[in-house]
């Protein structure tokens, strides 16, 4: 766990039978990575970076006192998380809460009972310090094993600049729960984020759905419904 840390990098490690989550690059973490890394047999979330919109700053909230104290250019990049969320099931492989310029790219993750990449934490497009995450490249399939309302990207509020390009997300279940379970959920307040050339299929529900997000670019993509 870090806080206020720079230009920390972790390389070719391997996280195994955690009782709380892996890794978890928290608040003012600026320029720091995870690469090459696996993450598994992990009681809740795989890596985390940045961080929630309750803590106080001079008797606000930081997001609204301080936001240059955002997490910034953080990078998760050709990593292995399975088998997260084994006690917790409501942990996701890679969670990311207010951040910036935060890069999630080439990683594979599966075997989860939820949501596989989670960006964002407001819900609602009020403006915050969040913007500019880029999740590219992933592989995430078997997910949603065990609870519903999520998907193999769940992203949320307000998230200028924003992109999701070229994931490949298959094997979405439909377990607890009346919710659906999604190739990618957008939700409440996800504004200004690009969704182009990604390949979802084998879903159980929707292969992308928005829920009062509001204006948003999707292209290029492949979507495959089931029966």
């Amino acid at each position: 766990y870090a806080e206020w840390t720079e230009n920390c990098t972790l390389s070719k490690c391997s996280f195994e039978n955690l009782g709380g989550s892996g890794l978890w690059f928290g608040t003012g973490c600026k320029y720091c990575s995870v690469s090459d890394s696996r993450f598994t047999d992990i009681s809740g979330n795989g890596i985390m970076i940045g961080e929630g919109r309750d803590r106080i700053v001079n008797g606000d909230v930081w997001w609204r006192s301080a936001p240059g104290q955002v997490a910034l250019g953080n990078k998760i990049e050709n990593c292995i998380i399975e088998e997260c969320g084994k006690q917790f099931f409501g942990a996701v492989g890679i969670w990311c809460g207010l951040t910036a310029e935060t890069l999630i790219k080439d990683n594979k993750v599966f075997n989860l009972p939820y949501t596989g990449v989670s960006s964002g934490w407001m819900w609602s497009p009020v403006p915050t310090p969040c913007r500019d995450n880029t999740i590219e490249g992933n592989h995430i399939h078997d997910i949603m094993k065990v609870l519903s309302d999520g998907g193999g990207i769940y992203m949320l509020g307000l998230q200028p600049g924003s992109k999701i390009t070229g994931n490949m997300i298959h094997d979405v279940s439909l377990n607890a729960g009346r919710a659906e379970s999604n190739g990618m959920f957008l939700d409440e307040g996800t504004t200004n984020v690009v969704v182009a050339d990604n390949l979802i299929y084998n879903i159980a529900k929707s292969p992308l759905r928005f829920h009062k997000a509001t204006m948003n670019l999707v292209e290029g993509n492949y979507l495959f419904c089931g029966e």
